[in-house]
């Protein structure tokens, strides 16, 4: 049996957030296939261009607005993130993907938490994974 790894509380904050934010999805962009991983490592820039992009092994179909996540969780330089954005405009509309950030951190951060602690791997080989994700958790409910 595994242990409660979230206080009550903060999973009623979650599923309170969750349902305030969930129309959004109404107005999203899709369906589409989309990358799903967009770190620096996996588009290739060069010239502040988008040369390419790898590692489609976590492509699925879903809506747009969930591949410009990643790049608004400050893990890009701004001369990648304009890059990704010129590359992306260039073959079609950007989508209005700020308002549904609240939704995606917390969906992404309650999902990377629940892998860890499926893994076993919550408090030893992704600890600091689970630790970042549950900070990101907290952050993220303090703006609902």
């Amino acid at each position: 049996m595994q242990r409660a790894h979230l206080p009550g509380s903060l999973i009623d904050q979650c599923r309170i957030a969750f349902n305030r934010q969930i129309n959004l999805l109404s107005g999203a962009d899709g369906p589409c296939v989309v990358h799903r991983d967009f770190r620096p490592g996996n588009v290739m820039v060069f010239n502040n261009q988008i040369k390419g992009v790898i590692d489609w092994s976590s492509g699925r179909g879903g809506f747009a607005e969930e591949d410009f996540s990643a790049i608004e969780q400050g893990e890009w330089s701004q001369s990648h993130k304009n890059a990704l954005l010129t590359g992306y405009a260039s073959i079609c509309p950007i989508p209005h993907y700020l308002k549904l950030m609240p939704l995606l951190r917390l969906s992404k951060a309650i999902g990377v938490i629940g892998f860890t602690v499926k893994r076993g791997t919550w408090d030893s080989a992704h600890s600091r994974l689970y630790q970042r994700n549950r900070q990101h958790l907290e952050e993220v409910l303090k703006s609902f």
